[in-house]
């Protein structure tokens, strides 16, 4: 098995986060102060995975296409 090397970009990263940040976010009802939305609340449970991504660095779905945005 290979290690998980890193295969995001800076830029990637950043925007990850704050999509994360965003989904989950909404997920937890903080952009209105409790009133989401009942479908929302799962939709929003996938920003954990960019989040998660973002904190180490490696896309599992990049790794199996073989596809990275990080410069060498």
């Amino acid at each position: 098995m290979k290690p998980m090397t890193p295969n995001i970009g800076e830029l990637e990263l950043a925007i990850r986060f704050c999509v994360g940040l965003a989904l989950v976010g909404a997920a937890l009802g903080l952009h209105d102060a409790g009133n989401t939305p009942q479908s929302m609340q799962p939709w929003g449970w996938i920003g954990l995975y960019p989040l998660a991504t973002v904190m180490i660095g490696h896309c599992w779905l990049y790794a199996l296409i073989g596809r990275s945005t990080r410069r060498v």
